[in-house]
């Protein structure tokens, strides 16, 4: 597949490669030992994780996974909103910025997306990591893949997407962590064994995570070398990304670790915990959902003693042609979940998982966050915890329903004067 098969690719591509040519000039000047955390899912969440342990002695690419954003990340830049005169003004300042500005820490740990065709691989060769973490490889972004399947390049998505990953691992120069026994990667990994780097590290959940509690106030885990705590609830799963972050210290040359992790606040929309309306508690988890994230958090969820107990569950997006059976998959898990009452959102909700959940009780299938919203104010009587995951505006649901806006509007994802424009113009105000 070419590198940029459409006129829109050829601009994007075209443009991206203007500013990496600069920010390489800078790079080449800093010259950082590379560190590339990437996969489907969990990524931002190991970034987070490795921040907290590391501080100052590195600099992490946060809010930037991208060509233009690693690019703008290394030049010190930050990215545009979308309008002409902020990209005008990157244009003037990336040249400028390239022979002036260098960054002073030694590492440079950095997030790598693959939702764009050929995006992963040019900044896999462009940064030649010397480690990589690769969490896992789903179907995700899988509309953007349709072309390369279409064309005959791939059998089937989840190969086009795998190959997309591993571009990553292929440019790794000394160790690969991956976790073991994931069907989708142990694929990738013997299609690519070849090419990978001289030391690959397998961590087995069995082997590594010895217990797990969770609550709405807090989360333990006890890995085979450490306890960590945190003071909001996360998923299960998240002992890869903290088997991960004790590796990829480890091979940098720190020797300690921070077990008491209270005080580490993740971006916002994955696992907040806010007070709502009439002495509600809302988990927000609506940043982002892939199936699998989906079933890590109700998961989760299931195991939280609470009642009574509501679940919100917007759309899964970015499918293409794969969303009907990614979101028949996510009804049947839920069919016999223990809620008191499920509201789905979004027209793919409605469309692929009302034959499969039309029989349980105490379900809505909501058009649009406004309905969704209208329902939740009339019925929320008091005391519910509600889990909020998926796209289609939920977060400005969460919004209408704080208990204290003022101070908590801010934990929000998407609350940029952009995404507020945005909502807006769609008719939420």
């Amino acid at each position: 597949m070419n590198i940029a098969s459409t006129p829109k690719e050829r601009l994007y591509f075209l443009v991206a490669n203007y500013f990496k040519f600069f920010a390489d000039i800078s790079l080449k000047r800093w010259r950082p030992q590379v560190v590339a955390i990437t996969g489907s899912t969990g990524k931002t969440t190991l970034l987070e994780l490795l921040d907290f342990q590391l501080g100052n002695t590195a600099h992490l690419s946060h809010n930037a996974n991208s060509i233009y954003g690693i690019a703008f990340d290394i030049l010190g830049l930050r990215g545009v909103s979308g309008s002409r005169l902020e990209w005008l003004k990157l244009f003037i300042l990336a040249p400028l910025r390239a022979f002036s500005f260098t960054r002073q820490e030694a590492i440079y740990i950095v997030e790598i997306d693959a939702g764009r065709p050929n995006g992963a691989r040019v900044i896999a060769n462009w940064l030649r990591p010397s480690i990589t973490a690769l969490t896992g490889i789903e179907q995700s972004h899988a509309e953007f893949y349709e072309a390369a399947v279409k064309s005959g390049k791939y059998r089937t998505f989840i190969e086009a997407i795998s190959d997309e990953f591993m571009s990553i691992p292929r440019a790794t120069s000394e160790l690969l962590i991956i976790p073991e026994g994931v069907d989708t990667i142990d694929r990738a990994i013997e299609q690519n064994l070849k090419f990978l780097p001289r030391r690959v590290l397998k961590l087995q959940e069995k082997s590594t995570l010895k217990s797990y509690e969770v609550s709405t106030e807090a989360t333990k885990f006890t890995l085979s070398t450490n306890h960590f705590s945190f003071s909001y609830p996360l998923p299960k799963e998240v002992w890869l990304q903290l088997a991960m972050m004790q590796s990829i210290v480890s091979e940098l040359g720190f020797n300690e670790l921070k077990s008491d992790m209270t005080d580490l606040a993740f971006p916002p929309g994955r696992s907040s915990v806010l007070a709502g309306i009439k002495d509600s508690t809302l988990i927000d988890s609506s940043y982002n959902a892939q199936l699998s994230s989906m079933l890590a958090i109700l998961k989760m969820y299931k195991s939280i003693a609470t009642k009574p107990k509501w679940l919100v569950i917007g759309d899964i997006i970015e499918l293409g042609s794969r969303e009907a059976d990614q979101h028949v998959e996510l009804a049947k898990f839920l069919l016999d979940y223990p809620v008191d009452r499920l509201v789905l959102v979004g027209r793919r909700c409605q469309k692929y998982m009302k034959s499969t959940l039309s029989d349980k009780r105490n379900v809505l299938f909501a058009n649009d966050a406004h309905v969704a919203l209208d329902f939740l104010q009339t019925n929320i009587h008091g005391g519910e915890t509600i889990l909020f995951k998926g796209s289609q505006h939920l977060e400005w649901i969460i919004a209408k329903l704080l208990a204290n806006p003022a101070s908590d509007m801010a934990k929000l994802p998407r609350q940029s004067p952009a995404e507020k424009t945005r909502l807006e113009r769609l008719g939420y105000k």
